[in-house]
């Protein structure tokens, strides 16, 4: 059921509702609940995962690596209601930050991105 999670809404693009339709098009349902209920614990588990890995990849990193500067493209994105801000560093396609805010500016980009837990050894131009 894990790679089917990831595989499906880690990697790919698909909901619980396309997990749910594949375990019953399978057949698999009638081993494993296939309804979003049954599934939404295992998708949250794996979502947790997933971002507590990555906290301790970028801290374990960042302790290693030198000072450097990148260039980055800033962007943002519209969800209902709000405005999330994108940095990203183009080569890589790193996220280096996604964030909401009131206004998609420079300085708010830049003072985001300086807040605590980031590394502060790249400098962004």
């Amino acid at each position: 059921m894990i790679a089917l999670h990831v595989s499906f809404t880690q990697i790919g693009t698909a909901s619980l509702r396309n997990i749910g339709s594949f375990l019953q098009y399978s057949g698999l349902d009638q081993f494993v609940g296939g309804s979003v209920g049954c599934q939404q614990s295992l998708s949250s588990q794996i979502d947790e995962e997933i971002a507590q890995f990555g906290n301790e990849e970028i801290q374990r990193m960042s302790d290693q690596m030198p000072e450097k500067m990148i260039c980055v493209a800033e962007d943002e994105t519209f969800h209902p209601g709000k405005m999330c801000l994108v940095v990203i560093e183009p080569v890589s396609n790193y996220i280096v930050l996604e964030c909401y805010a009131e206004k998609a500016r420079t300085p708010t980009f830049l003072e985001r991105q300086k807040k605590p837990g980031k590394s502060q050894d790249t400098h962004l131009s």
